[in-house]
């Protein structure tokens, strides 16, 4: 068995499922079972993307996305000035985004590292930068996905929270 190496986007995928429906006038379990089906047969790694039906008018933002977007607004603030409500905020959408992936919605980690949120919760382990409670379980929760780890790797992620514990 080879591994998969080739991936795609969310929107990619959607399109897919949509085309097979316009096209072949498949069911939408039909045309998602194909779409997966036709993705597998040419290597792509689908584990980044939902593979449910998205609707007619598409997918709209996803709660992850909407969730990683206010963390990043968030820890902007809190980048800005020592603000203990910027403080709070952060904290909110790090507990928000643990709780969702808790759930296990599926997609929601690999939707919520294409989003940024893997960089945003290196940035708050920066020395001496005060680590929010929920950061690292965050963190472990978005490190379970394969590209995800690869990309906290790249950016040096290990040095990061090592570098945050030293500082402490």
């Amino acid at each position: 068995m080879t591994i998969a190496s080739k991936t795609i986007s969310q929107e990619t995928f959607d399109e897919a499922v949509q085309q097979n429906i316009d096209t072949f006038d498949m069911d939408p379990e039909e045309a998602v079972a194909d779409a997966v089906k036709e993705f597998q047969m040419s290597g792509v790694d689908l584990s980044g993307v939902s593979k449910n039906y998205a609707g007619e008018n598409g997918r709209g933002k996803h709660p992850v996305v909407a969730l990683v977007k206010a963390l990043e607004a968030a820890s902007e603030l809190q980048s800005q000035g020592d603000s203990s409500v910027a403080a709070a905020a952060v904290q909110g959408s790090l507990e928000a985004l643990a709780t969702h992936f808790r759930e296990g919605v599926e997609g929601g980690v690999e939707l919520a590292g294409q989003n940024g949120a893997v960089e945003l919760v290196l940035s708050l382990c920066r020395p001496k930068c005060e680590l929010h409670s929920s950061a690292l379980p965050t963190l472990r929760a978005l490190l379970a996905s394969r590209h995800n780890r690869a990309f906290f790797h790249q950016r040096g992620g290990v040095e990061s929270v090592l570098a945050h514990f030293q500082s402490t």
